[in-house]
């Protein structure tokens, strides 16, 4: 049996980049949950109510907050088994559907 990808945390601070990532997630697969965090304070939230399938981060070297969303991340004991994909650019489409294939593809060889 194979796991499905149904939570996505999107970590982005730029409010028109994390639009364009979102639709471009939500048009991938319908069944998608995406759920977005825009502060370190959003994040730490987001994180104590629920565990995301996958973490997509982007970082951006001009942004402050970004230490700080990464330190959140590698502190947070639960998600020592989630994938965190960190970008320094704009994932382009071929990117995030190669992630989200490799991800399955990842889960489908582990035990029951």
């Amino acid at each position: 049996m194979r796991a499905k990808i149904k939570n996505i945390l999107l970590v982005c601070s730029d409010a028109r980049e994390s639009a364009l990532l979102q639709d471009f997630l939500s048009n991938l697969r319908a069944a998608l949950h995406i759920t977005v965090a825009a502060t370190s304070g959003e994040l730490a939230d987001l994180l104590q109510k629920n565990i995301p399938d996958v973490i997509i981060v982007r970082v951006d070297s001009e942004e402050k907050d970004n230490p700080r969303f990464l330190d959140i991340i590698r502190k947070n004991k639960s998600l020592d088994e989630t994938p965190v994909f960190v970008y320094t650019s704009s994932p382009g489409k071929n990117d995030l559907h190669d992630l989200l294939k490799k991800w399955r593809k990842m889960l489908s060889a582990l035990p029951l």
